[in-house]
């Protein structure tokens, strides 16, 4: 939908995160930069997009200094923290989170109680106090994401089956 409406579609992870690039792509199709971007070649990158659609981390921050639109996925973290803010209130933004999450039930950031604050930091893995899955991240659904971006890009029709 996104490339048949004319966009380039351009992967983009952390160190060590080449893979999680593949269920998104399986085929290879889009460019990728994988761990290979510095700080400034990844502001260039935004500079130019269109649409960054990427999870809360330091480069949805990094789309909102160079102006580029962004639909930003909350799972564990908070929109209401994290999001636009008052500052940021004309930046182009989209929030994508699941108000009220059950397992977001946690009220401390910088090592201090925020009694309105609703994260987790319960971090994937086995051992206790983990999170085995990533429920918060999985309840964000391909349909919702696809009409945040249609709605950002202005493109027409549904989402993709």
């Amino acid at each position: 939908m996104v490339r048949d409406a004319g966009y380039t579609v351009v992967l983009s992870a952390g160190p060590g995160e080449a893979a999680l690039l593949d269920p998104i792509d399986p085929s290879g199709a889009w460019p990728r930069y994988a761990g290979t971007l510095t700080i400034p070649e990844l502001w260039h990158l935004l500079a130019g997009a269109e649409l960054l659609v990427c999870p809360d981390t330091g480069v949805a921050h990094l789309a909102r200094i160079a102006d580029v639109p962004a639909v930003v996925l909350y799972g564990p973290g908070s929109a209401l923290l994290s999001g636009a803010g008052d500052f940021w209130r004309k930046s182009p933004y989209t929030a994508l989170t699941v108000a009220d999450f059950p397992c977001r039930d946690q009220h401390v950031t910088m090592k201090r109680e925020v009694r309105w604050l609703r994260r987790c930091e319960r971090f994937p893995g086995p051992a206790p106090e983990r999170c085995p899955e990533a429920k918060c991240m999985l309840a964000l659904t391909g349909e919702m994401v696809w009409a945040a971006v249609r709605e950002r890009l202005e493109l027409p029709g549904e989402p993709p089956a």
